[in-house]
């Protein structure tokens, strides 16, 4: 992810844009060259391979725009793992002080060499760190692989950092899908439920999906954490047709910390990618296993449909679940509720105790409801026999359990 310290925007009174990188000749030469760098310098520490980077990027056209393509590649690369050699150092320092209180050695080097001796260390040709006693700091660590991108595609990904690390600082996003394609328009919910974005789901008269995401600055609990999940989820939303986003963000380095409208769409230059359009992650596809197994004769489908609530509203459940061998109650709706999800949740509950969708049972982190006005809701609630409780993630007895007491 991009810094706000490397984040190139123009802003026009209340607006703000992105300077995407095109993929022209030059820009197309430089990304060629940091990645060049980078590939060919397996084996290498980072400081050794940072020290080769300046030459590269001054002659680069933005010299943020340079930092922020090398961050992308240094972020990408793997590193050897060093065993902690702290309590090496500190035998070194100890053995050092007790030679220098019995008299100061004639010179550093036999100094060195006595220490090395004294704890069978090797003396090694390196003049910042003969003894090797540093070799666990990150700047010391050896690159073990470098990403094997092409340029067009540093580029790509530079942009799409561009984007997510403006959303880091949202206040609200407006999400519109004019896609007609159900199954994209549930993926996009999904992606957007299994990233525990807090979301007001609806359809406009004229059938488009809309969507009122809290951004990070809206969240008074673990902001930093939200936000990196909603910058996630714009991949996910790129990979539509016919999109619309509008945001409000804090433009990097404002003094007057003023939110600007930042608004992107299927013409911005983001190239998207879905694990939900085209996979389903592990994590779901080992929950839906597992129950499968654990529930029988119940079957779990994790792509449900999306169930009206009225007035527009969606509700959008993580699974369905059926029971062939039951005539009656053999079908009902699951939605998650995390410890983000305060305000929907209370909104839900409500709806359901308006007799609305009779088939939607509740999961609800514990962390929601284990005090305040969460708390109160459910111990007043008069639909308690549909709501189970859970951590980090329901559990198949636990859902088991709920299905039984319908």
């Amino acid at each position: 992810m991009l810094g706000r310290d490397l984040l190139r925007v123009r802003q026009k009174g209340g607006t703000i844009e992105p300077l995407w990188l095109g993929k022209g000749p030059s820009i197309r030469e430089l990304a060629q060259q940091l990645l060049t760098l980078w590939r060919g310098s397996i084996g290498g520490t980072r400081t050794e391979i940072n020290d080769l980077v300046p030459p590269i990027i001054h002659r680069a056209r933005s010299q943020i725009m340079g930092r922020g393509l090398n961050k992308l590649i240094s972020d990408a690369c793997e590193f050897a793992d060093t065993s902690d050699l702290g309590l090496s150092r500190a035998a070194a320092f100890d053995a050092s002080a007790s030679r220098l209180l019995n008299g100061p050695s004639t010179h550093a080097d036999e100094h060195r060499e006595h220490i090395a001796m004294e704890l069978n260390l090797e003396v090694h040709d390196d003049n910042d760190d003969p003894l090797g006693l540093y070799a666990d700091l990150p700047n010391r660590a050896q690159l073990t692989s470098a990403p094997n991108w092409e340029a067009t595609e540093l580029l790509e990904r530079y942009n799409m950092h561009l984007a997510q690390g403006l959303l880091l600082s949202a206040n609200s996003v407006q999400v519109t899908v004019h896609d007609s394609d159900s199954g994209l328009r549930r993926r996009l919910l999904k992606a957007m439920r299994w990233h525990r974005l807090l979301a007001e789901v609806s359809e406009s008269p004229d059938g488009f999906l809309r969507m009122n995401i809290s951004g990070p600055g809206s969240v008074l609990d673990q902001q930093s954490r939200y936000g990196l999940q909603l910058a996630c989820f714009l991949p996910h939303l790129a990979t539509a047709n016919d999109w619309q986003l509008r945001a409000q963000v804090i433009p990097p380095k404002a003094a007057d910390r003023q939110p600007r409208l930042l608004t992107l769409d299927q013409s911005a230059p983001l190239h998207g990618h879905s694990h939900f359009i085209a996979h389903t992650p592990p994590e779901i596809a080992n929950c839906h296993i597992t129950w499968g197994d654990k529930l029988a004769p119940w079957t779990i489908n994790a792509d449900p449909p999306l169930l009206p609530m009225g007035q527009g509203d969606l509700a959008v459940p993580d699974f369905e679940i059926k029971n062939p061998d039951l005539a009656q109650g053999n079908m009902y709706y699951l939605e998650c509720f995390h410890r983000w999800h305060r305000s929907h949740f209370e909104r839900r509950l409500r709806q359901l105790e308006e007799g609305m969708a009779p088939k939607l049972l509740l999961a609800v982190d514990r962390a929601l409801v284990r005090n305040g006005k969460g708390k109160e809701l459910l111990d007043v609630s008069s639909i308690q026999s549909r709501i189970m409780l859970f951590n980090d993630l329901p559990t198949a007895t636990a859902v088991k359990k709920l299905l039984k007491n319908q």
